[in-house]
């Protein structure tokens, strides 16, 4: 029974070890423009989010880690910045986002710099380079949840507009059905008054016929 539980474990923690990995292998180490003609060796992830989602997830990372940070169209420069995560020293730290508006997909890519063009690479910078994969990693995670907060208020606002409309609907169909009240009161009272007209008008017949007797009798004495 508890080599069962030794092999079960094990099998767990490969699969986490497994999940990890093939995170973090989604995050290619190429070139990445940073200006016209400006490549630097980077890091580069794709997430299935749009701009401002993403944008949402890299500002709320770099609050958390306290890192000021200049936004210029979706490129994100962190100058002289010391982020214990990725190096015990300063770096200069840039994020550039680029989203395909047609498959609502952005390219999330990240470049740290140690010194005048002295750029982390996995070659040169192990430690560092792994420390931004595992950056990226937890940002990737930041963005699907951020993703899922965007979907969640997008259905609620659809849901209050349903509701609203529920409400408006709602509303509408007890007006109605007060107005039907009203006229069905108003029918009532209609038939009682009618009917009341026409008992009157039966005694106004008979005091007429009566009165023609009387006038007919009046006139036999002549």
């Amino acid at each position: 029974m508890k080599m069962h539980a030794i092999r079960l474990t094990l099998c767990m923690w490969a699969l986490v070890a497994s999940a990890q990995a093939f995170a973090q292998d989604n995050i290619a180490e190429l070139a990445v423009k940073l200006e016209k003609k400006v490549e630097k060796n980077g890091f580069q992830m794709t997430v299935n989010a749009t701009s401002d989602v993403v944008a949402a997830a890299i500002e709320k990372k770099m609050k958390t880690l306290g890192v000021r940070y200049e936004d210029r169209k979706g490129t994100y420069t962190a100058k002289a910045a010391t982020i214990g995560t990725i190096s015990s020293k300063a770096i200069d730290f840039t994020i550039i986002t680029d989203e395909n508006r047609k498959s609502k997909v952005t390219t999330v890519s990240v470049v740290a710099m140690m010194g005048y063009d002295v750029v982390v690479s996995s070659r040169d910078y192990p430690t560092e380079a792994q420390n931004i994969r595992a950056f990226m990693t937890s940002l990737r995670e930041d963005i699907r949840v951020e993703a899922l907060n965007a979907r969640i208020k997008e259905e609620s606002e659809k849901l209050a507009d349903m509701e609203r409309a529920l409400k408006k609907l709602s509303d509408r169909k007890l007006s109605l059905e007060k107005d039907i009240q009203d006229y069905l009161q108003k029918m009532e009272n209609a038939k009682n008054e009618a009917a009341k007209t026409a008992t009157d008008l039966d005694n106004m017949k008979l005091q007429i016929d009566n009165q023609r007797q009387s006038i007919e009798k009046i006139k036999k004495e002549f």
